[in-house]
């Protein structure tokens, strides 16, 4: 990351104002085509892999080569080949449930879990279908104003289902669970989980702490909304854009319920991490909405990212 922070654009009122009539149109639009254009989940075909036992999945992980995309700044391979048309990842119980409500509650694509084969540490191997494309961070360039523009809209919608969605655990910050979990999000918590939160007031007053030592913050720390599902790493990495040109979202390991704002301040983070182009930080507030107040507030109190 830079050493200085991207300054970033919209600041002044009339460009607020025009994200404001964008997102409207944006919202409007989305609206109409939940009513006469609904999306499909897309379908899933079997797989040689669904016959296979609980330990020869776990030796074939151990075999067979990583998929190069996923491949961490440790040398690490966080997802590895099992067969042409699935690929197995260890992650927390918390991971798999989200992408399984993803899944049923909603019609965003994101990679149908085949399998789970427990492990020894509370942790499970997850055996996903492989999405055959690109990484939006891979293509983005080669990319029209239209096609990008079309990208931000779908990735809109996505967001907007992803607050819909509601489990007995919603009103609880962080990975849904049934005991409250550690907060994850560089963006507002640092590189190590915060937590647990048993609600939101707890959450809130956790920042309102770091408030108080700047006496010129007035405001408290907005929680004036329910907590929402949000991803957390919505990064160009990790959107596929498909074959067919169909817009997938994949890493679900960050995402757990918290303040809507949230997938606005770490899609930014995301941004500023992995150096993405003007292009796309312009887009941010339309995918994730504008939230240029709470953004100010955070880097008030020094959780500031950038």
């Amino acid at each position: 990351m830079g050493e200085q922070r991207r300054v970033y654009p919209g600041r002044r009122t009339y460009q607020r104002l025009l994200w404001l009539l964008t997102q409207w149109i944006f919202d409007l639009v989305s609206t109409i085509l939940e009513i006469f254009a609904p999306s499909k989940r897309p379908q899933v075909k079997p797989s040689e892999c669904d016959d296979w036992s609980d330990d020869e999945i776990i030796q074939r992980f151990r075999s067979m080569p990583g998929l190069e995309s996923s491949l961490n700044r440790a040398g690490q391979y966080k997802v590895r080949w099992l067969c042409d048309d699935t690929v197995g990842k260890w992650v927390d119980p918390p991971e798999a449930l989200i992408m399984e409500l993803v899944r049923s509650q909603t019609t965003i694509p994101t990679p149908h879990i085949r399998r789970k084969v427990p492990g020894m540490w509370d942790d499970e191997l997850i055996l996903m279908e492989y999405i055959e494309g690109r990484q939006l961070s891979e293509c983005w360039s080669s990319l029209s104003f239209w096609s990008r523009l079309r990208i931000a809209f779908t990735l809109h919608q996505y967001i907007r289902q992803l607050r819909q969605i509601r489990t007995p655990y919603s009103s609880v910050p962080g990975p849904p669970s049934e005991t409250p979990q550690d907060c994850s999000g560089p963006a507002y918590f640092g590189m190590r989980p915060i937590g647990p939160f048993p609600d939101c007031a707890s959450l809130s007053h956790f920042f309102n702490d770091l408030a108080r030592a700047n006496p010129w913050i007035r405001e408290p720390f907005d929680d004036s909304r329910p907590l929402v599902l949000t991803h957390n790493d919505l990064s160009m990495r990790n959107v596929i854009i498909g074959l067919d040109g169909k817009v997938w979202i994949i890493d679900w390991g960050w995402a757990g319920f918290y303040p809507e704002w949230f997938e606005y301040m770490s899609t930014q983070f995301a941004a500023e991490n992995d150096d993405a182009p003007d292009s796309w930080w312009w887009l941010i507030p339309l995918i994730a909405d504008p939230y240029f107040a709470q953004e100010a507030w955070m880097h008030s109190i020094g959780c500031s990212v950038y």
